[in-house]
């Protein structure tokens, strides 16, 4: 086996028991193998077990200890969003302040309370992130959902991400159509036409339980008539079209690639041409391409940030000490979380 292989297989093994802990009792291999980005799945739950990382506690603590911004923070209701100015207050030269009153008001009108990064403010939910990031070398993202009263938050939609949905406290019922366009993007959103088939899930999902989308699955969550609280993991894998963007960086340095295209050739002259970029474009993609490219990413990840104040930045490392390496994960610049968001 590779050395690339064996790193990979090192990362797997040691990051791999919270997403076990996720899909129990479906072993980690067949979940890769059989579900991720292929098909949805539902793993049962004891009720409670995700009170751990996050409640309504924590919630009404964050609310009333920090200052956000819409997007961050948003209510949603019947797939519209909520006005700002309904439940927060705003003026130039000051930090938006959170009406609790009109949060309240919202909410028990049916709005769905959206807040995204909750891993940010959250320990065991920040420890959980950056586990399945080292899963699955991919970003990961965590955004909290809040409701009170039966309605939608977003329309029937679909995310151009996986989702894994954890029913933290309450019910929801999901509803869940198989893909319209295989593997979509961002950019056809607008262009993608909704389901007309029956769905194949429609069930309200218990504390306890969760809920794994891959990308394209369209889907609508409803809240009951009670108190419910979600998180949804967002993990964008990395595709094809990012492998071809590094082959493209790559082939920079190849003086075939870099030749003016032959516009004004004859078509033989344009034939030849695009044969020889051709095979300049299969010797850059190889056979392990995606280890490399992978092993590359990994070389440029930023490691986690961890802060030891008041300790001095020129603390010597003395004998006896522990030191812990924290593993590196990947940051991309694409964001998870923009309204439209799973619900």
């Amino acid at each position: 086996m590779s050395e690339m292989l064996l790193n990979r297989e090192r990362a797997l093994n040691a990051s791999a028991s919270s997403l076990q802990t996720l899909v129990w009792p479906e072993a980690i291999e067949s979940f890769l193998k059989e579900r991720w980005t292929r098909d949805f799945a539902v793993y049962n739950g004891e009720s409670g077990r995700f009170r751990s990382l996050f409640s309504w506690t924590q919630l009404n603590r964050v609310l009333q200890e920090h200052a956000f911004r819409v997007p961050r923070l948003r209510l949603f209701k019947d797939g519209r969003a909520v006005d700002p100015t309904a439940y927060m207050e705003m003026g130039p030269g000051r930090e938006p302040r959170i009406k609790s009153a009109g949060i309240q008001c919202a909410m028990d009108d049916g709005a769905t309370l959206i807040l995204d990064h909750v891993h940010e403010l959250s320990r065991p939910l920040t420890h959980l992130r950056l586990d399945l990031e080292r899963t699955f070398r991919a970003p990961v993202n965590i955004n909290l959902y809040a409701s009170t009263r039966a309605t939608k938050g977003f329309a029937l939609h679909w995310d151009d991400h996986e989702v894994l949905a954890l029913q933290v406290e309450g019910r929801k019922q999901w509803t869940i159509y198989k893909p319209t366009v295989v593997n979509p993007t961002v950019d056809m959103k607008a262009s993608t036409p909704p389901p007309t088939d029956p769905p194949v899930f429609d069930r309200v999902l218990s504390d306890g339980e969760v809920l794994y989308m891959p990308r394209g699955w369209w889907h609508l969550a409803c809240s009951i008539d009670e108190p419910s609280l979600h998180l949804t993991i967002g993990i964008v894998p990395l595709s094809g079209i990012d492998l071809l963007h590094w082959a493209v960086n790559r082939l920079k340095t190849n003086e075939t690639a870099r030749k003016s295209l032959p516009i004004f050739g004859q078509a033989e002259e344009m034939d030849a041409f695009l044969n020889e970029l051709q095979v300049q474009v299969g010797r850059c993609l190889a056979d392990n391409s995606i280890d490399e490219y992978m092993a590359v990413l990994d070389k440029l990840a930023v490691g986690t940030t961890v802060f030891n104040l008041p300790s001095s930045s020129n603390y010597v490392i003395r004998g006896k000490t522990i030191v812990r390496l924290l593993s590196a994960r990947i940051i991309r610049s694409r964001q998870i979380g923009t309204p439209g968001s799973s619900a």
